[in-house]
């Protein structure tokens, strides 16, 4: 399994990264990405709901844990790496 979320973490690390607009750090630990996304000048609440109903991709919005977090959304990679490559496909067409 570990090699199984490292192949997940890298994969869906670098597919965000190519999303313009989008930097995504490759964690170190747990299974969480924390994106940074420039978009529309929207926070990180105004942009997980407009995933949620433009793109179809639930995430939570990192600036509801504070200030530190703000303009960043989690994401997890501890489903199929199919889930998360529709998730991707799916979040970069909404920042399109």
């Amino acid at each position: 399994m570990v090699a199984e979320y490292d192949q997940r973490r890298q994969a869906v690390a670098a597919a965000l990264n190519r999303i313009p607009g989008v930097c995504c750090p490759v964690p170190e630990g747990a299974f969480y990405l924390f994106p940074r996304v420039d978009y529309k000048g929207m926070d990180s609440i105004e942009l997980a709901e407009y995933l949620l109903n433009v793109g179809h991709v639930a995430l939570t919005p990192v600036g509801a844990f504070g200030e530190a977090g703000e303009g960043c959304i989690r994401l997890t990679f501890a489903t199929s790496l199919a889930h998360l490559q529709e998730a991707v496909e799916r979040i970069g067409q909404a920042l399109r």
